[in-house]
């Protein structure tokens, strides 16, 4: 005779698994024979943490707080700061600026050749016409007839006593001496005047003159505009050497602020979580 065997079970439940879940979770599987079926019971025990546990994530949160809230401001303040380094993807404005100056001091350089050279030959022009105005109405001086008068006829004197006399007579020695000396101071002194205050006017001299000074008034100004430009265009070059550096400290702390605004979430979920 074949005997089937089957197992006896009790009413009593039988524990098959336990096992604890994340967040302290009790799991009890029951297995019920009788009525065939698994059913499962969960029961969630939440153990609350301590308060010393939720003062120290709270204190966390706070700190990350306040570095976040530094960090912001030492970025706002550099932003502030070095506004015009950090205009754009492009050119800042230093090196737009750099260009157009550099564009202007070569004209300006090429203006100055220019002018040099009607200032030139303004010069040259003046001084022949100067030249001309001394040749054809230049003034005699009154001084020089009169002692170019006396010495022709000491001349004369003399040449009469050295036809009578010996040259080392006394009246030749004397007459000789005060020859020399008349003689000596006129060619020390002008034939003519030669002071403009002296000149007749002369429209073509008063003309030449006021053009060669607004050439060279106008040369001295272009050479003063060309020393600002070139001074303003160094200043622009020494700008435009600082663009990576601080660009390069702007990454730098915009990493910064990406940083503490990650430490602050991650400070503001355990919060969170110390005081369910």
């Amino acid at each position: 005779m074949n005997t089937t065997m089957t197992p006896v079970l009790t009413a009593m439940s039988i524990l098959l698994a336990l096992s604890f879940l994340p967040g302290c979770t009790l799991t009890v599987i029951h297995v019920f024979p009788e009525e065939g079926v698994e059913k499962e019971l969960t029961s969630r025990s939440v153990i609350p943490p301590s308060a010393s546990s939720r003062e120290e994530a709270k204190e966390a949160l706070a700190t990350a707080q306040a570095r976040y809230g530094k960090a912001q401001d030492r970025l706002q303040e550099f932003e502030e700061k070095h506004f015009v380094f950090l205009q754009g993807e492009g050119k800042t404005a230093f090196e737009v600026e750099y260009g157009e100056k550099r564009k202007q001091l070569e004209d300006i350089t090429e203006n100055i050749r220019g002018l040099r050279s009607t200032v030139k030959m303004l010069e040259l022009a003046h001084a022949s016409l100067d030249r001309e105005i001394v040749m054809h109405e230049r003034t005699a001086n009154p001084e020089h007839a009169v002692l170019q008068k006396e010495v022709i006829q000491l001349k004369a004197e003399l040449d009469a006593l050295l036809g009578e006399r010996q040259a080392d007579h006394p009246a030749v020695v004397q007459k000789t001496e005060l020859y020399k000396k008349r003689n000596a101071i006129l060619v020390k002194t002008r034939p003519f005047l030669k002071d403009v205050e002296t000149r007749h006017p002369n429209p073509r001299w008063e003309e030449s003159s006021r053009a060669l000074k607004k050439a060279r008034a106008e040369l001295a100004y272009v050479e003063v505009s060309k020393l600002e430009l070139s001074e303003k265009l160094e200043e622009c070059r020494e700008k435009i050497k600082q663009i990576p550096m601080i660009r390069g400290q702007h990454r730098r702390l915009l990493d910064q602020v990406d940083l503490a605004s990650e430490e602050v979430r991650a400070a503001a979920r355990r919060n969170r979580e110390a005081h369910r």
